[in-house]
């Protein structure tokens, strides 16, 4: 049991690692992973089907049942399956992480390991402008960031703001719980990594990650002083959020001029949104199947006009409506479920950094379309369930008066 306990903490953490790194690797990381685990816990016979009990079991089981009932009707039977294929990881992390908890194993962990990877990622990135680019091109990657960076380490600079967003303040929470035990050279050290990364997330330039950010900064200094408001103003800047996307006439911002994104579809979210809600509305029970929403969407810009968005094959900007043309309503109730259902868990973990990542993937899943690719899928359901199922330590309380 003790080798055991060994062996499945290397595979979390090396899991855990893997997740900003191209995705091909983290593919076989997990698939690898997951192939020795069910061989170690079946030939130790230690295989429990308690975790079939909880909440988060029966809706993300639901969830994929719907994805799987969705390949019956789709149109693209190709693209299908591959939603499935990426969708298998999360039952996959479930499963892993729900049968055995060792006590060493904690999400601060997994959260650590995590951010070597997503900082390995920056250093490859800069080690590359630097040794391997011409100066001309060093000089477009350091004064427009982004794109040209993005490039370079293959990944959105969206997801990859986000995950530092989601460092930045598990950092923060740990100097604030942890500040009468840390030393001074530890808290110093975190300063030093929270200005970093900060760096990181303007250098990236992508524009929701950075309205994003600016809102949560807000809320979690409320979080701080006043637990009540938090919610209230969580919600208010949700609406105030769209509102700003989807005022075509607005003013000149510093959002709209710094952070460019890498599609057009940022500033024309209204067409993106009216597109495939006209898409949505020909199935708004059942969608167009797992695979078929595009064509969905599709259907909608040509409705009203929007060619651009035929054209370069626009998704919906917004997972709420992704799921909502996928598979309809049933898929969007059942995951809004789960979203209560962590929002809920994770304000009875006495730390906020749970709470914080909820707020996060919630905000950002209003513009992008966030779980429609490997890189929303696996940091949100790997996290989600290290959140429900490992102990997560800290010395503040948990919010009881909201």
């Amino acid at each position: 049991m003790h080798r055991f306990g060994k062996v499945f903490f290397i595979l979390l953490l090396t899991i855990s690692l893997t997740i900003a790194l191209p995705i091909r690797i983290n593919s076989i990381v997990t698939v690898s992973a997951f192939t020795i685990f069910t061989i170690l816990i079946v030939s130790l016979g230690n295989f429990s089907l308690e975790f079939i009990k909880s909440p988060i079991f029966t809706l993300l089981t639901i969830q994929f049942i719907l994805l799987l009932i969705g390949l019956l009707y789709t149109s693209d039977i190709e693209k299908g399956m591959s939603d499935v294929e990426r969708s298998s990881f999360i039952l996959a992390y479930l499963l892993v992480i729900s049968q055995y908890q060792v006590k060493k194993v904690t999400v601060s962990y997994l959260i650590l390991t995590f951010a070597a990877g997503c900082f390995l990622v920056i250093f490859y990135g800069l080690y590359y402008t630097l040794f391997i680019l011409a100066e001309c091109q060093q000089e477009q990657v350091f004064q427009l960031g982004h794109t040209y960076f993005a490039d370079i380490i293959l990944i959105h600079p969206l997801y990859l703001s986000i995950y530092f967003i989601f460092i930045f303040f598990f950092l923060l929470e740990t100097a604030r719980t942890k500040k009468m035990i840390l030393a001074n050279l530890s808290l110093a050290g975190i300063g030093v990594v929270l200005i970093s990364i900060t760096g990181i997330i303007f250098f990236l330039r992508s524009q929701m990650s950075l309205i994003t950010f600016a809102m949560l900064l807000v809320i979690y200094t409320i979080i701080i002083l006043k637990r009540r408001a938090w919610l209230v103003t969580f919600i208010l800047f949700t609406i105030a959020l769209l509102v700003f996307l989807l005022d075509q006439n607005r003013v000149t911002t510093f959002f709209d001029t710094y952070g460019k994104n890498v599609s057009t579809a940022l500033d024309q979210r209204f067409s993106v949104w009216q597109g495939t809600i006209e898409g949505i509305k020909t199935a708004p029970f059942f969608g167009a199947g797992t695979g078929g929403e595009q064509k969905l969407i599709n259907e909608g810009y040509a409705k009203t006009g929007y060619q651009e968005g035929i054209d370069n094959s626009y998704n919906a900007h917004n997972q709420y409506l992704q799921f909502m043309a996928r598979n309809g309503i049933l898929e969007l109730g059942c995951f809004l479920t789960l979203l209560i259902y962590s929002f809920k868990q994770s304000l009875k973990i006495p730390n906020y950094t749970f709470l914080m990542f909820n707020m996060s993937v919630t905000l950002i899943m209003f513009t992008e379309s966030f779980l429609d690719v490997q890189r929303g899928i696996v940091f949100f359901y790997f996290f989600l369930c290290a959140f429900i199922y490992l102990p997560y330590e800290s010395t503040s309380q948990p919010l009881k008066d909201v």
